[in-house]
């Protein structure tokens, strides 16, 4: 324990907002695919077949360009221009 302890780095804090908008804007776009992916089976002809995905996708979108705008965002998508990075994250998505 005192190996752990004397090698552990200082932490450093810096305090940044939380991205409320942003994780209302996430959580909304995830659970409606969730949504959307659990009741594939029910929803065969209803309104609600064509709503969901309609939803989700905008909601992505809604987030996805809030969070290249906003100062603090909740997911730095700078990281996807690293093309390895983007291909990892697309196969296994």
């Amino acid at each position: 324990m005192l190996l752990i302890w004397r090698s552990k780095p200082e932490e450093e804090k810096r305090p940044t907002r939380l991205d409320y908008r942003g994780a209302v804007l996430i959580t909304g776009g995830i659970g409606l695919t969730v949504l959307g992916l659990e009741q594939s089976s029910v929803w065969v002809e209803q309104w609600s077949r064509r709503g969901v995905p309609r939803s989700r996708v905008a909601l992505t979108g809604v987030f996805i360009a809030w969070e290249l705008r906003v100062v603090d965002p909740l997911l730095r998508l700078v990281v996807f221009r690293n093309r390895r990075v983007a291909l990892d994250n697309l196969a296994l998505g």
